[in-house]
């Protein structure tokens, strides 16, 4: 289950950076 999580961070990491990024 923490690997979920995990992913679940990294996942909203990517996007705000994506967002940053644009």
């Amino acid at each position: 289950m923490r690997a979920v999580m995990s992913l679940k961070l990294l996942h909203m990491l990517a996007c705000r950076f994506c967002a940053f990024n644009k």
